[in-house]
């Protein structure tokens, strides 16, 4: 009712939705735009309690109203809200039966005590808050009929933040973007992640859901030909659970993709490329080239940004001229090209390190086999999250080469 931006009052829309009587008081009554109490202010001055309430109840469901439009494009419409406003002031009016209400004015008198029926408690709750020092002071009153109490309790608590506050927090603000309901499970939002690993005890604080598993991955170039090699164990953190645990995957017999991280986000991952690459060779008759394939994979990463898959893909592939192709890319698929060796998983500090040292380029078949199975097993056996023996491929344009290695079984 309001003209923008001066913020006077709109007297045609006023004279279309109020009588005669009320639509030539309104205008009469004081307004600034940017004071709303000097509206409510003269409202009390001049109206009666029954037509303040009503007042109070509209400004309400024009309020839930306009929320519904902004953040659920709900439209309510006129008479869906008159309807509301007076099925709200009936069921109030109704349950303060013995509240008496003055004919002029705003006189108010205390709401009627009825006892309750005998052999029946009644309990009354009140929690005052100190936003400045933030602190609660609650009171707690039991009491029967004819007003006898027999407990009263009154304490005070101090707010404490706690992560549980700030995953809350969190996933407010992830709800602001979403376009559709969205559930988690076995699976948290990555906002939340390092929420979540921080209330795990001490000695695990610092661990990355990447890491739960463990895992060793390395992809390394020669002379037109490329290994990619990764080690066996699977754990749970500390644990072990399995030594013959496969992380390398062969899309065709010049594409192999290995996967570190959560491992059962990877074999979900594994599963949904082999879907993709099978519709591609359908559709195209012919092989995924190792670009187009890092693309793909980049894309179904990205795809799940807001609930990703906990893995980090190494690719390994020879194009049309016999080049090898390598590549490692993030949880939500930024790609990360090399030219001589990728490294992923719980023991990537130890295996960059060992590759810088041992890595020549031009390497034969031969050769390259022996520097990736040093640099694999002289890492993973600085790591305690991996090891167990190692899984290697080495591919060249006419054959393919696979060996175990065996490690430390400790």
């Amino acid at each position: 009712m309001l003209k923008m931006p001066s913020g006077a009052w709109n007297e045609f829309l006023i004279s279309e939705n109020f009588m005669s009587y009320d639509a030539d008081l309104i205008p009469s009554l004081p307004c600034s735009f940017t004071q709303f109490f000097d509206f409510m202010i003269a409202c009390m001055n001049q109206l009666k309690l029954a037509e303040m309430e009503l007042i109070c109840v509209v400004l309400w469901c024009n309020w839930y109203r306009r929320n519904g439009m902004i953040h659920n494009a709900n439209l309510i419409f006129d008479m869906d809200i008159a309807s509301r406003v007076e099925s709200y002031l009936s069921d109030v009016r109704q349950s303060n039966g013995g509240h008496r209400v003055s004919s002029t004015g705003l006189g108010i008198k205390d709401m009627l005590w009825k006892s309750h029926n005998v052999g029946c408690f009644k309990v009354n709750i009140d929690a005052p808050i100190d936003a400045t020092k933030k602190r609660v002071g609650t009171d707690c009153r039991v009491h029967y009929s004819f007003e006898r109490y027999p407990a009263c309790v009154g304490s005070s608590l101090r707010f404490v933040p706690r992560r549980a506050n700030m995953a809350t927090y969190c996933l407010a603000k992830l709800g602001l973007s979403a376009n559709s309901d969205e559930f988690w499970m076995e699976k948290i939002p990555p906002c939340m992640a390092p929420i979540v690993l921080g209330d795990y005890p001490p000695r695990f604080a610092l661990m990355s859901i990447f890491e739960y598993n463990g895992s060793a991955l390395i992809a390394m170039v020669g002379k037109n030909c490329f290994a990619i090699a990764s080690d066996r164990r699977l754990g749970v953190q500390l644990q072990t659970i399995a030594t013959d645990f496969q992380r390398i995957y062969q899309i065709h017999h010049r594409l192999f993709i290995g996967i570190s991280g959560l491992a059962t986000d990877a074999q979900t991952l594994y599963q949904r490329l082999v879907f993709r690459h099978k519709l591609y060779e359908l559709r195209e008759e012919r092989d995924m080239k190792p670009e187009t394939f890092a693309s793909l994979v980049s894309a179904i990463l990205y795809e799940k940004r807001f609930g990703p898959y906990f893995c980090q893909p190494v690719i390994a592939g020879l194009g049309d001229d016999d080049k090898p192709f390598i590549c490692t890319m993030d949880a939500i698929g930024a790609k990360e090209l090399a030219k001589d060796f990728v490294v992923a998983g719980s023991a990537s500090e130890s295996l960059y390190g060992a590759c810088e040292a041992m890595f020549k380029p031009d390497l034969e078949p031969e050769e390259l086999f022996e520097t990736v199975s040093q640099a694999l097993q002289a890492s993973f056996d600085r790591d305690c999250l991996s090891g167990w023996g190692g899984h290697v491929y080495v591919v060249t344009p006419t054959e393919i080469k696979e060996r175990i290695l065996k490690g430390r079984m400790d």
